[in-house]
């Protein structure tokens, strides 16, 4: 048996309930699919409530030189919390 046949039959046998989970993680490997944070993010309603006046101050205060959160790219971040639930 081929080790494709093999993941064929592998997925065969899965439960239902397993089966987006699967497919997700088989996305991830080719990088051609849709991951489920993708699908979260897709789903999670519009921010529309205007910010409140804490928020506009805070946002007015807040100087992106003396932060310490950094910028990543998607690839970035994905690879970070690959290698954190890994």
């Amino acid at each position: 048996m081929t080790t494709r046949q093999a993941l064929h039959d592998l997925i065969d046998r899965l439960p239902d309930h397993l089966l987006d989970d699967a497919e997700s993680r088989l996305a991830q490997l080719d990088g051609s699919g849709e991951t489920a944070l993708d699908r979260v993010l897709a789903a999670a309603p519009v921010d529309d409530e205007p910010l409140t006046p804490a928020e506009v101050k805070a946002l007015e205060r807040w100087d992106p030189k003396k932060s310490e959160a950094q910028l990543l790219t998607r690839s970035e971040a994905e690879k970070l919390i690959a290698n954190h639930t890994s």
